[in-house]
């Protein structure tokens, strides 16, 4: 399975990485499209900028965000465009559901 993220938060990549070792990761939103392409996953912090305006040019299978539980319009956004948007702690809690099929 192959896993790409706009993650910055280094803490928030070694919680992916514990799921998907071989998660990669890229240092802009601009860079997704290209490094998405034909990946399983593409996850977004849309809290940062620029993530919810690229989710439209990510090639991918499946696009997951997470924002902070009070970033609603990012969530509606981010929905409209395509992705499936969850609140940053529902998005860690069931990360291993939702990369490998397993409920935690």
């Amino acid at each position: 399975m192959r896993v790409v993220g706009f993650v910055p938060d280094l803490i928030d990549q070694s919680r992916i990485t514990n799921v998907v070792p071989d998660a990669a990761f890229v240092s802009s939103p601009g860079a997704m499209a290209a490094e998405a392409q034909g990946a399983d996953f593409a996850l977004l912090d849309l809290s940062r900028e620029g993530a919810v305006e690229c989710i439209a040019s990510i090639p991918c299978r499946r696009i997951v965000g997470f924002a902070n539980h009070t970033a609603k319009e990012a969530m509606k956004q981010a929905t409209a465009a395509g992705a499936v948007a969850m609140a940053r702690s529902d998005f860690f809690i069931r990360l291993e559901e939702l990369l490998l099929g397993n409920p935690a």
